[in-house]
């Protein structure tokens, strides 16, 4: 067990309810900003853009803080091998954050290395080095581990190197 990653649901309970109040008051403000536009307020349009790109800065803050980092938090980042295989724009999900082709990613020996876009690092979401021993394997497509209690889902050219079988002799379980 990695502390933290068992019991995720205040975070979780946290992001939702937040994301509810937050479409609500976006919706609102859509609703009102487009009755403005038919009334021809001349800056209601670069106001409606401003609203919807807030909107999406604080959503996206939200699950980094408040449950992306909680998630990873046991597993700090670390320096790739020189060895390790890298691959830029992957597609991973973690509990119910999926951050589709934002992801770059280096496979060691030890570690899955998760390395979010510039943008989304920017917004507040770290990078992790997952130890292939706190990982593992579940279904039998090798697209998907166990991270403590969370499910990390991506490409099978990396998740797939969690299965024991996959190294010969390796120990891992």
């Amino acid at each position: 067990m990695h502390g933290g990653t068992n019991d995720n649901r205040p975070s979780i309970l946290r992001f939702v309810s937040a994301f509810f109040v937050s479409t609500a008051a976006a919706a609102a403000a859509v609703v009102s900003m487009i009755w403005g536009l038919g009334h021809s307020h001349p800056a209601v349009g670069l106001a409606l853009f401003i609203a919807i790109v807030a909107y999406t800065a604080f959503t996206a803050w939200a699950a980094f803080r408040w449950l992306w980092n909680p998630m990873l938090a046991p597993y700090p980042p670390r320096t790739p091998a020189q060895d390790a295989v890298h691959r830029r724009f992957q597609s991973f999900g973690l509990g119910i954050v999926n951050m589709g082709g934002s992801i770059h990613v280096a496979a060691d020996d030890s570690y899955l290395h998760l390395t979010p876009l510039s943008i989304w690092r920017t917004m507040g979401a770290r990078k992790a080095s997952i130890p292939w021993s706190a990982m593992r394997p579940v279904g039998r497509h090798g697209r998907a581990v166990m991270v403590g209690s969370q499910r990390l889902v991506g490409p099978k050219w990396c998740l797939s190197l969690a299965s024991p079988a996959s190294v010969a002799g390796d120990s891992r379980s």
